[in-house]
């Protein structure tokens, strides 16, 4: 079974240039579960304009933890 959580706050940047991803080509939203990047789909996040491939932020996320990744159904940054 899946973990899931709600409203939880994690630091999100790019796997690529933040996390240093193995196996990641280009710029792809990550987030730091537990100090473990995880790349994360469900949501539409411009890493460029929110200048994640430079610098972490902090967001709120209601994800599911599938395999090694995250599903989200929200990401609002603080």
């Amino acid at each position: 079974m899946a973990a899931s959580f709600s409203d939880r706050t994690v630091e999100v940047g790019c796997a690529k240039c933040i996390y240093d991803m193995p196996g990641v080509q280009g710029c792809k939203l990550a987030a730091s579960i537990d100090g473990q990047p995880m790349l994360v789909t469900g949501v539409d996040v411009d890493l460029h304009a929110r200048k994640l491939c430079s610098v972490a932020r902090e967001a709120v996320v209601t994800a599911t933890m599938e395999g090694d990744g995250l599903v989200a159904s929200t990401l609002d940054f603080q």
